[in-house]
């Protein structure tokens, strides 16, 4: 098998985000590790799944300042899109649990950014395809991963 190498590093931080997107969460695959990361509460989450996509969202947005990425000009094309974020900030206040509300905001918006690091890549096209395509192995190793977990059980 040929191996692709990444037009730039920046890539690592939306492939790791669309494995962790689409496969189970963080935590999950720890408890299968024997490791336990905290309560797994419905309404709060798992504080190691927190932490695990902050770390991606800030790479991202540390990322897209590094590439001077023009946020105004942004605003100002996508104003539907902002209102619709500031409609969702505002819902958090009335909301009976604000707390989990603000941090699927937060992580809503991080997707955002992570498509931003991909489409302000060189060939924008091309890094969504790496990103996809680098995961095809994910999707096929987490299906084996669940067709030997049940000849286990």
């Amino acid at each position: 098998m040929k191996q692709r190498k990444l037009p730039s590093q920046a890539l690592w931080v939306p492939m790791l985000w669309l494995a962790i997107i689409s496969s189970k969460p963080i935590s999950f695959w720890l408890g299968y590790l024997g490791l336990q990361s905290g309560s797994e509460s419905n309404l709060e989450g798992n504080p190691l799944d927190l932490v695990g996509l902050l770390a991606l969202i800030i790479a991202a947005f540390v990322i897209l300042r590094k590439r001077n990425f023009d946020w105004i000009a942004f605003i100002l094309k996508n104003k539907i899109l902002i209102l619709l974020y500031l409609f969702l900030a505002l819902s958090a206040a009335w909301s009976e649990h604000p707390f989990p509300t603000v941090k699927r905001i937060v992580k809503d918006f991080g997707a955002v950014a992570i498509v931003l690091v991909m489409l302000t890549e060189k060939d924008p096209m091309d890094a969504v395809r790496i990103a996809f395509s680098g995961n095809r192995a994910h999707y096929r190793s987490d299906r084996r991963f669940h067709v030997l977990r049940r000849r286990l059980a």
